[in-house]
């Protein structure tokens, strides 16, 4: 019976209650800045800057493909959705999504930036390469997640399949 009301309904199942989903964000972001924090410690201990940045890329690539495999094709995931498949209010909930994640992602890229050239002026031996890699990875970790993550913030929780 719930399959078929699933079926009734595909972008509309699996996305759980609204403080569960705010809950895998705060613990998405955070959990990537303590890898974040782990690499860069590590990278002082061992001097080797291009297994730390591998480390970095890694992690980030991990992070996204747990992120939209958790939220997979669910209503929450809208943003990776082709236009075809979403009805008028999850369109505009789409569009949101990316204004909103504009309006964040433009000032931090340019803070990112501006601090990984500073990391890579004054920072002595390979340590302001690790950190400029480690912000340019955030960016992209940044990037490719934020819209999802606006929509899983701020949708509410779903109505009950009758």
């Amino acid at each position: 019976m719930m399959a078929q009301k699933e079926a009734n309904h595909p972008l509309f199942y699996r996305v759980g209650s609204r403080r569960m989903r705010r809950r895998v964000v705060v613990a998405m972001y955070c959990s990537w800045l303590l890898i974040a924090a782990i690499v860069l410690v590590w990278s002082l201990n061992s001097r080797a800057w291009y297994p730390a940045m591998m480390a970095m890329i890694v992690a980030n690539s991990l992070f996204q493909l747990i992120w939209f495999v958790w939220l997979g094709r669910t209503y929450v995931n809208a943003p990776r959705l082709p236009d075809a498949e979403l009805d008028e209010r999850l369109l505009q909930v789409k569009n949101q999504a990316y204004r909103r994640a504009y309006l964040i992602l433009a000032p931090v890229a340019v803070i990112a930036w501006i601090l990984s050239l500073g990391a890579l002026q004054w920072q002595p031996n390979d340590q302001g390469r690790i950190i400029a890699i480690a912000l340019v990875v955030a960016v992209g970790l940044v990037a490719g997640t934020l819209p999802t993550a606006i929509v899983a913030w701020q949708e509410p929780d779903p109505e009950p399949l009758s």
